[in-house]
């Protein structure tokens, strides 16, 4: 889908204006005396990608102006906008130099200040941004012709989708869009993740703990173990191989010898 920038048709009977500014909702001022062929950049927004049909943000503009004659009855003057990939790459090259039409040529969308209004003193309309991806936005106030030179008040209200705003005159050459965070990071702003991590901390610090009580006592029970095995060899078995022991039984058996031959004697017959 092509970038476009919609600028939605205020009704003729106009609504009571959007919700006054507030640091939710970052806008952009402009006061400027009207002048023929003369064009002001306004400053920006970066929004982010587009969603709900490629739609990344709002902004409603607020129109005061006081002139005698109304906007859309005399030279035009435009509300323009350049989203920041090819659009104002090509338009900020010649800004200084380029005339109104030459920007006019440039702009991905334009509208013309009051051209659907009744009200002269004061007016309001909503916008629509649509693209795809993360860019910028600059707006400028572009007056092409013969114009009442008066006192214009201009705000651009960004009251949906801005992830950042920027000033006028600056950003020329380089996008105000903030660095997209890491998954880390991103993780880490939510209270679910950190639930998460000490969750694993401590099912991990159990395991552990069970791992070296199971250890140590099974250290513990071996000794017992070989000793009661040990003993049993031990308990109740002669005292053998060892020449010690093998006298001993040698000297035991000639005494039981000897003294049953004298027994044997004493009942021969002479």
């Amino acid at each position: 889908m092509a970038t476009a920038l919609l600028l939605a048709l205020a009704a003729p009977a106009l609504a009571a204006p959007a919700a006054s500014f507030s640091k939710l909702n970052p806008g952009l001022k402009a006061e400027v005396d009207l002048q023929a062929n003369s064009s002001w950049h306004l400053g920006g927004f970066c929004f982010g990608d587009g969603q709900d049909g490629n739609e990344a943000g709002r902004l409603a503009v607020h129109v005061r102006w006081q002139g005698r004659q109304a906007l859309g009855e005399m030279g035009p003057v435009y509300l323009a906008g350049f989203e920041g990939h090819k659009a104002w790459q090509a338009a900020q090259e010649r800004w200084a130099s380029s005339s109104c039409q030459e920007k006019m040529a440039l702009a991905s969308d334009t509208r013309r200040l009051g051209e659907y209004s009744r009200q002269i003193s004061y007016f309001w309309f909503p916008v629509r941004i649509v693209h795809g991806e993360q860019r910028d936005w600059h707006f400028a106030l572009l007056a092409c012709g013969d114009v009442e030179k008066a006192h214009l008040e201009l705000t651009v209200e960004a009251t949906r989708g801005a992830l950042s705003v920027f000033e006028a005159n600056t950003n020329f050459d380089s996008s105000s869009c903030p660095v997209a965070p890491s998954w880390l990071q991103q993780a880490s702003s939510e209270t679910v993740f950190w639930g998460m991590m000490a969750g694993v901390l401590l099912c991990g610090s159990c395991c552990v703990v069970l791992v070296v009580l199971g250890g140590a006592w099974s250290n513990r029970q071996k000794p017992l173990m070989k000793w009661q095995q040990d003993s049993e060899l031990v308990i109740g078995k002669p005292c053998t191989g060892t020449p010690h022991n093998a006298d001993v039984a040698e000297g035991k058996a000639k005494s039981a010898k000897a003294k049953a031959q004298p027994e044997e004697a004493e009942d021969m017959p002479v």
